[in-house]
């Protein structure tokens, strides 16, 4: 749980759509001297949840029982591994454009958009139009060691095409 992970940005999003949160992930020591009781003020009736570090059991039930997951990092996201879990346990999810998470999903800009996007997926789930075994298949198809090994491929051979030798 640390500043840059975007849990600020995700408290706010979910106030303004009505929906609760639960935080999971290690609280880093650094950041967590100020960080977390500061952003921890927003537990609000149940609605904000710190829940620290959990188990990978744990923590899989989790996403496989939310209605929609949230990414909005304040930084440079490289690739977003959670988005990819979370997807693969059958969870839409929302995120905003940093580092490589536009090409894991569709997203919006700015909060009140991303909340929007929020409240559009849960009723979207909420209307069986998708279900876990929908997003689970996007994530096999996008994902799969064969399709990873393949872009890899063309980005080291684009890589490479452009060094002269």
């Amino acid at each position: 749980v640390q500043w840059f992970k975007g849990i600020w940005e995700a408290i706010q999003i979910c106030e303004m759509a009505g929906i609760g949160l639960d935080v999971v992930g290690p609280v880093d020591h650094i950041q967590g001297d100020w960080y977390v009781p500061f952003a921890k003020q927003h537990e609000r009736n149940g609605q904000v949840v710190f829940h620290g570090e959990v188990s990978q059991e744990k923590k899989i039930e989790m996403m496989q029982k939310a209605s929609v997951g949230i990414s909005v990092p304040n930084h440079c996201e490289a690739f977003g591994l959670s988005v990819v879990e979370t997807e693969a346990c059958g969870t839409p999810m929302v995120t905003n454009t940093s580092g490589a998470l536009p090409e894991l999903v569709p997203n919006e800009n700015s909060c009140r958009d991303m909340m929007r996007a929020v409240r559009r997926v849960r009723e979207i789930v909420e209307n069986d139009k998708y279900g876990p075994r929908d997003y689970r298949a996007i994530v096999e198809k996008d994902f799969s060691l064969q399709q990873m090994k393949k872009r890899y491929d063309l980005v080291i051979s684009d890589a490479l095409s452009d060094i002269s030798w």
